[in-house]
């Protein structure tokens, strides 16, 4: 949770030979005049990691980012780490979204990430938080017809919805529309 380059902590992975690789480096998270830890990013990774199909890596900090109160990251496989969120300040140890996650976050079948803070909420005792996360690309694919005689051919098309970019393998291969139709 401490530690690494600047004292705020790492990400690393550790293989079952014992090696270990730092992945990420939180950045150096100097205390402020009330004594928060504030840095853009977060501080004190404590929480557990969530791995994502993608091979993206979600968590959280105890402290840190713009107001000392933690925030939820992802890293990209690339190692490029993303603040998805960063809490608000507290008040006499209240807020709205609570503060400082120690908990590993959780992805549910609705596709959001949801975990619990130990500071902060109406009490002072924590929330439980939920991370809207984007929806993912989906993919319709249509043929013109299901039934191809030897040496025929029929028309794939194809519609997506929240990809920017498509792309294809095998016969049909490269860069794509991300909606068109071809002959196949």
């Amino acid at each position: 949770s401490a530690g690494g380059s600047y004292g705020s902590g790492t990400l690393f992975k550790a293989t079952a030979q014992g090696t270990i690789t730092t992945l990420y480096n939180f950045s150096a998270a100097p205390a402020n005049a009330s004594g928060l830890e504030i840095n853009s990013e977060g501080a004190f990774p404590v929480s557990g990691i969530l791995a994502g199909n993608d091979g993206t890596l979600y968590g959280g900090t105890v402290f840190g980012g713009s107001n000392g109160t933690g925030s939820l990251f992802s890293l990209a496989p690339d190692n490029t780490l993303t603040t998805l969120y960063q809490f608000s300040s507290l008040s006499s140890g209240i807020n709205s979204d609570g503060a400082g996650v120690t908990s590993t976050p959780m992805r549910a079948s609705d596709g959001n990430l949801y975990g619990v803070t130990t500071l902060g909420g109406t009490n002072g005792d924590g929330v439980i938080y939920k991370l809207t996360m984007p929806a993912l690309p989906t993919v319709t694919l249509t043929l013109g017809s299901t039934q191809i005689s030897s040496g025929g051919s029929t028309l794939l098309s194809w519609s997506s919805s929240g990809a920017s970019t498509c792309s294809a393998t095998g016969g049909w291969s490269g860069t794509q529309a991300t909606s068109g139709s071809i002959s196949v």
